[in-house]
């Protein structure tokens, strides 16, 4: 089953609340909103599914994030075989089999 989750986006957060999450974050698991509104921690790696053509992967390719990082103009990015990619060009598959969900 693939659910889109809302990530955090803190381009729209204030920094005390930036403060707040980073506390908490990690190179090895990401925050997700879901759709109740509680948050949510998946850790790496879990799977993703392309939603277009990126690099040298085709659009529904199953693939599996190693780490996620902070860009240094702080977008979010997949570590996806060694190589870095924007988190825009995926969607999150969650499947209790694949990954831990806390």
């Amino acid at each position: 089953m693939e659910l889109l989750y809302y990530l955090l986006n803190i381009e729209d957060m204030e920094d005390t609340e930036i403060t707040e999450i980073s506390r908490d974050a990690n190179s090895f698991s990401l925050l997700i909103i879901k759709e109740d509104g509680n948050i949510m921690r998946i850790v790496c790696p879990f799977p993703v599914r392309c939603l277009t053509d990126v690099n040298v992967y085709m659009k529904g390719a199953l693939l599996m994030v190693q780490f996620v990082k902070i860009s240094h103009d702080s977008k979010l990015l997949y570590i996806i075989s060694n190589s870095s990619y924007s988190y825009k060009y995926f969607m999150i598959v969650l499947n209790p089999i694949w990954n831990q969900i806390n």
